[in-house]
C-alpha cells in the first residue's frame, strides 16, 4: 500500500510550486524547515489521499510516511493518524 500513496502522491504533485513552499516553510539553510524535501501536493489533495487511505494503512506503511524524508509524506502520515484517532473516538 506504501507505493500505492507514495505513487498517487507523485501523481498529484506540482513540482513548480516546491520553490515557493520552500520559502514559506524555511527550508533553508537555518530555516525551522532546514533539510525537509518538498514534492508539491497541496493539503487539500493530502486530506483527499488520507481520506481514501487511513481506513486500511498499516501501521508500517504509516511508520514508512513518518520516517521519509519528503515533508508531504510525513504531513499524510499525520491528517491519516488524526482520522485513525477520529474514527476510534466516534466508535
Amino acid at each position: 500500500m506504501y507505493k500505492n500513496i507514495v505513487d498517487e502522491l507523485e501523481s498529484i504533485s506540482e513540482p513548480d510550486r516546491v520553490e515557493g513552499i520552500k520559502k514559506y516553510l524555511k527550508a533553508i539553510p537555518g530555516g525551522y524547515g532546514n533539510g525537509d524535501e518538498f514534492i508539491g501536493v497541496r493539503v487539500p489533495k493530502l486530506r483527499n489521499v488520507s481520506k481514501k487511505y487511513f481506513k486500511t494503512i498499516s501501521l508500517k506503511d504509516l511508520s514508512r510516511l513518518f520516517s521519509s524524508k519528503i515533508h508531504e509524506h510525513r504531513l499524510l502520515g499525520v491528517f491519516m493518524l488524526v482520522s485513525m484517532f477520529e474514527k476510534e473516538k466516534s466508535d
